[in-house]
């Protein structure tokens, strides 16, 4: 468990400002709240259609990808993402762990089309880093930060002006991970 867990537990475990056990089961059953009600999704690849919609909208996209790229972590991430459309009732818990390896993958196919290193997990959660790998990453993103760095990066280069053309060749050769699987015959 995170520290800032066990701040939070010990700031409001005292609080009268949390609701009370079986507080829900009071709620008017004519007024559920989203979650409360059947989900929208029921069948996975339909939620996975609605979460693929969802990151490339012309709205959401480039937020995710400058979160992204300024070091979020893709699991965190998915995990924002599904617990929103859990709350707005368009999956059900169950659905939500079903979902959560393809969103992740979703992520790091962009990380892989915009052609940058993903951050998969936070440093603290994965043993596996160095300690002079842990150096490159933030302890904590700063969405606004993030974003005026990004309005003021130099992102008007060509891949081919950064990659080698056997990388550029090979990027072109390869299938998208979201293609349909094919049959070998």
């Amino acid at each position: 468990m995170a520290q800032e867990d066990i701040d939070l537990y010990e700031n409001n475990r005292f609080s009268f400002q949390r609701p009370i056990p079986g507080q829900s089961l009071t709620n008017d059953p004519a007024n559920p709240l989203p979650f409360e009600g059947s989900p929208e999704y029921t069948d996975v690849d339909d939620a996975i259609h609605y979460f693929f919609s969802l990151i490339v909208d012309e709205d959401h996209y480039p937020q995710i990808v400058t979160a992204l790229r300024f070091k979020f972590p893709i699991m965190d991430l998915t995990e924002v993402l599904l617990f929103n459309a859990f709350v707005e009732g368009k999956i059900n818990p169950d659905l939500m762990l079903l979902l959560a390896e393809p969103v992740a993958y979703m992520l790091l196919y962009i990380t892989d089309v915009e052609m940058f290193d993903p951050v998969i997990v936070r440093p603290e959660e994965d043993d596996t880093l160095t300690d002079e790998e842990r150096d490159g990453v933030p302890d904590e993103f700063d969405l606004n930060l993030a974003m005026e760095q990004a309005g003021t990066a130099d992102l008007d280069k060509e891949p081919s002006e950064v990659l080698a053309p056997e990388i550029i060749s090979k990027l072109k050769q390869a299938t998208s991970l979201l293609a349909a699987p094919q049959e070998n015959t």
